[in-house]
């Protein structure tokens, strides 16, 4: 059977419709190109492709900007999306067991680690020693002091269970976020000690200092030190810890701008 192109119906659905719709007038189009192969039919295939290409194209675009509008208040999920539409989500890769230094070939998975370990400990130093010196206290550069004194009252137990975020990863402890946020009711009282204890003395405990230290390729040759750059990983406790004193830091912003 043969549709001619000028009567084509008009589609007058939402998006979500549309998509759905089109699809079958291609497949219709395309059985009657294929089993009657005339230029009526193979315009009325081109035309419901382009539609649908088109139907499409205006759905991710709203898709996406939803997303983004519904996302906009958290920063890591928003780069979440926007490296899906750039195409940059490539998941989890492996580091190779092979890699090169100096013209040598290195396997031993101990001195790569510590070849990583010195080229990450010097990307600092080595930027640091390229800026010309300056005349210039670093102090000339800040604004005047504060009048105000930031007052750090403790923690509650409800706070801390609002800082716990299943999404953060593991640290060199091993123990994730979730199991933390699952068991939050049977510790909710020693970490809130020890968080409480931190704020009254100033000191943040050694272990919660500690740092996964993860190799993230940039791009380039994999087996070259220098296309990567380092992510450091906090323990989940200290992620808590960080989030408490964001919410005070952010709160004497605000009462001081």
């Amino acid at each position: 059977m043969s549709i001619p192109h000028g009567n084509l119906l008009p589609c007058k659905f939402e998006w979500g419709v549309k998509i759905f719709h089109f699809p079958l007038c291609l497949i219709f189009t395309e059985n009657c190109s294929f089993k009657n192969p005339n230029s009526s039919n193979e315009i009325a295939y081109k035309s419901y492709k382009n539609k649908l290409t088109h139907s499409l194209r205006v759905a991710k675009r709203l898709y996406y900007e939803k997303q983004i509008e519904k996302l906009k208040s958290n920063v890591k999920a928003t780069w979440k999306v926007l490296n899906e539409i750039l195409n940059r989500n490539k998941g989890t890769r492996g580091l190779p067991s092979l890699f090169r230094a100096d013209s040598h070939e290195i396997s031993d998975p101990k001195e790569i680690a510590n070849l990583f370990c010195k080229y990450f400990t010097n990307i600092g130093p080595n930027l640091a020693s390229k800026i010309p010196a300056s005349e210039k206290l670093h102090s000339s550069f800040l604004p005047p002091k504060l009048v105000n004194s930031i007052f750090l009252e403790v923690a509650s137990e409800e706070e801390i269970c609002g800082t716990c975020r299943s999404a953060t990863a593991a640290g060199h402890d091993s123990i994730p976020m979730n199991l933390i946020k699952d068991s939050i009711d049977k510790m909710i009282f020693p970490i809130t000690s020890i968080i409480n204890l931190s704020i009254t003395s100033g000191i943040v405990p050694n272990q919660l200092k500690i740092a996964r230290v993860i190799p993230l390729f940039k791009s380039g040759e994999q087996d070259i030190f220098t296309n990567y750059r380092p992510v450091s990983v906090l323990p989940a406790f200290s992620k808590i810890l960080e989030r408490v004193m964001y919410n005070r830091l952010l709160k004497f912003l605000k009462l001081t701008k």
